[in-house]
């Protein structure tokens, strides 16, 4: 990421000993949507009282229909907590640097949503990668809130006429598949997997010429929250990815995903650390030395 306004930012909230303002987090929204071309798929950024509706903890969520990126003060607040807390830094000036990089990520995390949002629309390469956004994504890939022409292009047809009789039952799998997402979301979810592992990567590199004695600290974080998505046993490495699969193929009978382990082995290593997709125990193995060495 080419981010100097973001560095200079962090480097000036640094000398100051500065958490970021709402107006900062709003400079580095306009600057990163701009950076990553997503002009068309976001267009403001909400800074909400409170928590999100459902009462849930969260700190920011991308709602694609409507172009914008939430931001919930009350979660804010209580990330720049938590991360106050639960990490010891030797060097107390680091301590405003690290929660403001902890906001930074979690605005990236919801860009890198847009970002699959994009792609997915945009795209005419239908591979494995493709699919997998697809796999998560279905409900906003079929309802087609911009009307765009990728569904004809995908499907070859209207999407009703692809499916014909069963497109209502196709739509009840769908909403069923919506709601039971939620159970299990943040942990098996492909796409979120992959915008938390592709946020941190970019606090990674920022700090790999900013603070990069804070890099010990994010890889890390990084390699528990990978390492968490497989279980190694005797003969092979299981992973989240399978299980989201599977729990998805028993409701989704009409749109089942399927792969070989061929479109698997087509995918970067860390592309596929970044998705929770199958790896083999010598990759297991070998994942904390590969990313300790991530940088620019």
């Amino acid at each position: 990421m080419s981010g100097k306004l973001v560095t200079d930012i962090l480097e000036k909230n640094r000398e100051n000993n500065k958490i970021l303002t709402y107006q900062q987090i709003e400079e580095i929204y306009y600057y990163l949507v701009n950076h990553y071309k997503l002009e068309y798929y976001l267009t403001n950024i909400l800074f909400i009282k409170g928590y999100s509706e459902d009462g849930k903890y969260t700190t920011a969520e991308y709602m694609y229909a409507q172009k914008i990126i939430k931001v919930y003060k009350k979660g804010l607040k209580m990330l720049s907590k938590v991360a106050s807390y639960e990490y010891t830094l030797r060097d107390k000036c680091y301590k405003s640097v690290f929660i403001n990089e902890m906001i930074i990520k979690v605005l990236i995390h919801e860009l890198k949503h847009a970002g699959h949002i994009k792609h997915l629309f945009e795209s005419k390469n239908y591979d494995l990668e493709f699919e997998i956004l697809k796999s998560t994504y279905l409900d906003e890939f079929v309802y087609n809130d911009f009307n765009l022409p990728y569904l004809k292009d995908y499907y070859g047809t209207d999407i009703e006429e692809y499916y014909g009789k069963d497109y209502p039952l196709f739509q009840q799998q769908l909403n069923r598949f919506m709601e039971k997402l939620y159970d299990f979301y943040y942990y098996l979810d492909p796409a979120e997997i992959n915008a938390e592992y592709e946020a941190i990567k970019e606090i990674i590199f920022i700090n790999e010429y900013l603070n990069p004695d804070l890099n010990i600290i994010w890889k890390d974080m990084l390699f528990e929250m990978i390492r968490d998505k497989y279980i190694v046993q005797k003969n092979h490495v299981t992973c989240t990815f399978e299980n989201f699969i599977d729990k998805r193929n028993k409701i989704l009978t009409l749109d089942k995903f399927e792969y070989t382990k061929e479109d698997v082995r087509n995918l970067s290593f860390d592309k596929r650390l970044s998705y929770g997709l199958p790896i083999t125990k010598r990759e297991y193995k070998s994942m904390e030395e590969h990313i300790m060495s991530l940088h620019l």
